[in-house]
């Protein structure tokens, strides 16, 4: 009788080489990027579309509120063109609303007479890049309450005395219940200098105090430039 032969493993249950593994390795490390290289391609082009859409839409209201000589001068102009680079770079970068609706409006506002200048028109810009949209919207409304809220529809509040820190919780859904938010979000507007400095958030006051404007000049300034008007 011959001798009992052990049992081998199969080439599938033998472990693999170190080379094996490491090529195995290389092949998924290089599926995983290969996937998100695709996700974030796919998601740039996507906020790419939406933002060439937002330029049609402002070169549009350009033409509507310029002659056309004027139109094609501004438009064709060397500041102009920077802006729209600049805004369209940061439109990449961002997904939400308030932003790109601020960048459309920069757009046009840089466009028309009457702006702010090529370096205020550049820091602004870089402003909408660094701000929340708490912080677009909190501005917007400190700026003007009262035209903020017939423009939003929200019912202007009845109060005997309030704060200012009370009306921004009463305009900004994003903001209630979170006091240190709203504290954080006025000083950041105070250290741009849009809003102006001193301790006024929580101080109670009249309905015609608490109504006025708190923005600076360059406040009231970036206000018009990012938005309609």
């Amino acid at each position: 009788m011959g001798p009992v032969s052990e049992d081998k493993p199969s080439l599938a249950d033998r472990p693999l080489s170190k080379g094996s593994r490491d090529a195995a390795g290389s092949s998924n490390t290089r599926s995983i990027f290969d996937f998100i290289n695709g996700v974030f391609r796919g998601l740039t082009e996507r906020r790419r579309e939406v933002w060439n859409q937002r330029l049609d839409e402002a070169f549009a209201e350009i033409r509507e509120k310029l002659d056309q000589e004027a139109a094609e001068k501004s438009l064709g102009s060397d500041p102009f063109l920077t802006v729209v680079s600049e805004a369209t770079l940061i439109a990449c970068r961002n997904h939400d609303e308030e932003k790109l609706k601020a960048l459309k409006y920069a757009v046009v506002n840089a466009a028309l007479p009457g702006g702010p200048d090529e370096l205020l028109q550049l820091m602004f810009l870089r402003l909408i890049d660094y701000l929340t949209p708490a912080h677009l919207v909190t501005l917007a409304v400190l700026n003007d309450p009262l035209k903020w809220m017939k423009r939003h529809d929200i019912p202007v509040p009845r109060w005997q005395n309030g704060s200012t820190s009370a009306l921004i919780e009463h305009c900004i859904a994003a903001l209630r219940g979170r006091t240190n938010e709203r504290e954080m979000v006025v000083r950041d507007l105070q250290n741009a200098g849009l809003v102006e400095q001193g301790l006024f958030l929580h101080i109670p006051m009249s309905p015609e105090g608490m109504f006025q404007s708190r923005t600076t000049d360059s406040g009231r300034l970036f206000a018009r430039f990012t938005s309609e008007g």
